[in-house]
């Protein structure tokens, strides 16, 4: 009996120690030290860069990128601020209020991600002008912030005649509006897609419809595009190449966000959305947004362009 709990007590220590030598061994062929990592969004106009990713295009360019997928613009903001990744996708709203605040942050590229308003299929809101003293879920100091005042503006209503619960994980602010326990949010593509074509959702409006163009950013600190010119140069140049071959092929773009994002509408399903090209935010778009900033009470001063935004990379 010894012999045999013996016996056991070895093959259980050797599983252990090869488990966990299996891990180091995957830790290092993922994490690469040497890589530009980038805080990314699992949405529609990150696709280009998993794509990237996934098809060898910075492999071809000879730049090593890592992708580092979060639900939330706060966690990636987060991973950014603290280090944990070198760029992040953020929007235009938050680069001019980190860089208002002192932040070395700059945009060196500008996506086009279309937010809308959604509103939920037991709510029965089909106009814009429904939504007066509704809850509509959102992620406060943000495009999604911004967009939504917008919105309330066209329509003649103020910030304060809406409820605005800070729902930062996309996934689950869409589930929430999927399960009718708001009435309403502001979702990013697929999610906009899997809210109205598999739960019914009615989609109001949208960031386009709006004028408001090229939002989303990718942003780097100034330490970082002093250094690494030529990786983000790279970068940029391979989301272009994707996105020329994703609009190129206009079938299941889905396939290359994670997984683990867990995006319920299929590719059958998601009607082929041509993706912009890499740009940067129009003067008038950052004046609006200082505008609403400094009264919102957020900044004191305005941020001006050439703070804020390097142009050296692209050309609108």
């Amino acid at each position: 009996m010894k012999q045999i709990v013996s016996l056991f007590l070895i093959i259980t220590l050797l599983s252990f120690f090869s488990c966990n030598k299996k891990t180091d061994v995957v830790a290092e062929e993922v994490i690469d030290s040497t890589a530009l990592s980038i805080a990314v969004l699992p949405t529609y106009d990150c696709i280009p860069f998993y794509y990237a990713a996934k098809e060898g295009i910075f492999d071809s360019l000879n730049v090593k990128v890592r992708l580092i997928t979060f639900k939330s613009s706060m966690d990636a903001d987060t991973a950014f601020v603290n280090g944990e990744a070198l760029g992040t996708i953020t929007d235009i709203v938050k680069c001019a209020l980190w860089r208002g605040q002192g932040d070395s942050v700059k945009v060196v590229m500008a996506m086009d991600p279309n937010i809308s308003l959604v509103t939920a299929n037991a709510a029965r809101l089909f106009q814009t002008s429904s939504i007066k003293e509704r809850i509509i879920a959102i992620t406060r100091h943000s495009i999604l912030d911004f967009t939504t005042d917008k919105i309330l503006e066209s329509v003649k209503m103020a910030s304060t005649d809406l409820n605005k619960p800070q729902i930062n994980d996309i996934v689950l602010r869409t589930r929430m509006t999927d399960q009718n326990q708001y009435d309403g949010a502001l979702l990013p593509e697929p999610y906009t897609t899997e809210a109205t074509k598999l739960y019914g959702a009615k989609l109001l409006t949208t960031s386009q419809q709006l004028g408001l163009n090229y939002m989303a950013t990718l942003a780097f600190n100034d330490s970082t595009i002093k250094t690494r010119k030529d990786e983000i140069s790279k970068v940029i140049k391979a989301y272009q190449i994707a996105v020329d071959q994703l609009n190129k092929r206009q079938q299941y773009p889905l396939q290359y966000i994670p997984k683990e994002s867990t995006i319920e509408v299929s590719d059958t399903l998601f009607e082929y959305i041509p993706i912009a090209s890499p740009s940067l935010p129009s003067h008038a778009l950052l004046n609006n947004v200082n505008t609403w900033l400094v009264g919102r009470k957020l900044l004191k001063s305005t941020t001006t362009y050439q703070s804020l935004i390097d142009s050296t990379f692209v050309r609108k």
